[in-house]
């Protein structure tokens, strides 16, 4: 019998909020892929964990037990993450849900001021990203949101925000605006990002339902499918630095919401050279000279 850390992490949080559709916002899980990992633990237990009703949730005697089970397991995991993480001071291993501006101004700051680290990257794309930080595959985490935050079990700063753009074929009827209001964009076919299998939300809510005609895994997949002229895509305004694209357009969003870059890493990771980047993450710039958004 296996059962993962993370599945011991998605048994408490569902046991901390009694709420599977609050403790997947906070593990940024869609609700049915928490429910699997659920019946997962519960499955590989043997044991009924949850009394389920449509109205409530509550945990069975055998949940109760579990709950002080799984944090002490959870804890020694962490534990040892953090153990090995001291013993790797000069090395460096970076996330990028979607490559940005965000990212170069923070790393070209960071070099400057931590002259003997050795980097690493890893594009991890929509998919997962946040479980890459998670296990231990990387030490820090850049992603993009326009509504929200990531995951409370994170220490996460805020580093650069910007508008948003429409991205759109190169002859798409839209494509050689000077700008566009939402009204115009959220009636238009869609290429959505997706995480564990789900469409990621939060980008637009609140301004009506998508029409999502294809799912994309990563940001360079999105512009493929917007190159061959498949639907339309909403990114942070720098995207028409970093990737530019014969086939596409990037158009301003005048009323659009604004895109924030988040620098999250564990927040049990006491580790200097984690500190020192985040230090570096965190020095005013012209783009971001307010920062101080953190959460633990």
């Amino acid at each position: 019998m296996d059962i993962t850390t993370h599945q011991l992490r998605c048994f408490l949080a569902v046991a901390h909020t009694l709420h599977f559709g609050a403790a997947a916002r906070e593990l940024n899980l869609s609700p049915s892929a928490l429910s699997e990992q659920i019946k997962t633990v519960e499955r590989r237990t043997g044991r009924a964990l949850f009394h389920r009703t449509s109205r409530s949730v509550q945990l069975t005697p055998h949940g109760v037990q579990l709950v002080h089970l799984a944090q002490r397991a959870v804890a020694a995991h962490d534990d040892v993450v953090a153990w090995t993480r001291s013993q790797e001071s000069t090395e460096l291993t970076i996330g990028l849900m979607v490559p940005g501006l965000g990212f170069r101004d923070v790393l070209a700051r960071a070099t400057t001021t931590m002259p003997g680290t050795r980097w690493k990257v890893k594009h991890l794309g929509f998919l997962n990203s946040y479980d890459a930080l998670r296990d231990g595959t990387v030490d820090c985490l850049f992603t993009a949101r326009t509504q929200g935050e990531p995951p409370r079990e994170f220490t996460s700063h805020a580093v650069r925000e910007e508008d948003c753009v429409l991205v759109t074929p190169a002859h798409h009827p839209l494509a050689d605006r000077a700008a566009v209001a939402m009204a115009e964009v959220v009636g238009l076919a869609f290429i959505a990002p997706v995480s564990n299998g789900d469409r990621v939300s939060g980008w637009l809510d609140g301004y009506g339902p998508l029409d999502v005609r294809h799912h994309a895994a990563t940001f360079d997949e999105a512009l493929e499918l917007c190159g061959a002229g498949l639907g339309v895509n909403v990114a942070a305004e720098s995207v028409r630095e970093t990737h530019a694209h014969a086939g596409v357009r990037f158009v301003p969003i005048q009323d659009g919401p604004r895109a924030t870059t988040y620098l999250s890493h564990r927040a049990e990771d006491d580790s200097e050279v984690v500190a020192h980047f985040v230090r570096a993450a965190l020095a005013p710039t012209d783009d971001f000279p307010g920062r101080g958004t953190e959460q633990a």
